[in-house]
């Protein structure tokens, strides 16, 4: 019986498939069983653009996260030079205090999600020092949370893809288990060894 196909890879899915076909192809006692495949390939390519379309969709919100990161990083660390300035590297000032609990080295290395967090807590204040960069800053965080939005998305989309590809699998194996009996009636018909099924799909 042909392997079942539920958790292999996008690329065992295609050899099994691309093996079944060709050697269906192959075989002229198989012949009027070629058409049990026709449609096999464009699941599987299906499948890969998905795979493939998704595969950049994270590419490019992983390279957004990272433009964005380095510009806000920036930002902080422009506005902690400023307000140094203004308080003369007075780190015990409360207005030091309020924005950094922790060294302005240590803010920026923080995960983005809560450096945003803090930023928009910065932009709630009257801060002066902040005046030049308060629109800049708003924008970044803004940029920001809604790449969180869409990677948030994205993972949900992970999931029903991964879903989509248990169900190709699914279906694959269903229709390799029918075409495995007919191609076995066909060797019992013409007296051909009973391992002739067999070998029209991969040894797992």
């Amino acid at each position: 019986m042909p392997r079942k196909l539920l958790g292999v890879s996008l690329d065992e899915l295609e050899r099994e498939v691309d093996a079944t076909t060709i050697a269906l192809d192959v075989e002229e006692e198989a012949a009027a069983l070629r058409e049990a495949t026709a449609g096999w390939p464009a699941l599987v390519d299906g499948l890969r653009g998905e795979v493939r379309a998704q595969r950049r969709a994270s590419l490019r919100l992983a390279a957004r996260r990272a433009r964005v990161n380095r510009r806000l990083d920036a930002m902080c660390a422009d506005f902690a030079r400023q307000l140094r300035v203004v308080l003369a590297d007075d780190r015990k000032h409360p207005r030091w205090v309020q924005f950094f609990k922790m060294t302005p080295s240590a803010f920026v290395r923080q995960p983005l999600e809560d450096q945003v967090r803090a930023v928009r807590g910065w932009l709630s204040t009257e801060e002066p020092t902040l005046a030049a960069s308060r629109e800049a800053l708003a924008a970044l965080c803004t940029e920001a949370e809604g790449i969180f939005a869409e990677e948030a998305a994205q993972g949900h989309a992970v999931a029903a893809l991964r879903g989509r590809r248990d169900d190709v699998a699914g279906a694959l194996t269903k229709q390799r288990d029918a075409l495995h009996r007919r191609l076995a009636e066909v060797a019992a018909e013409r007296d051909l060894e009973r391992s002739w099924a067999d070998g029209f799909f991969l040894r797992g």
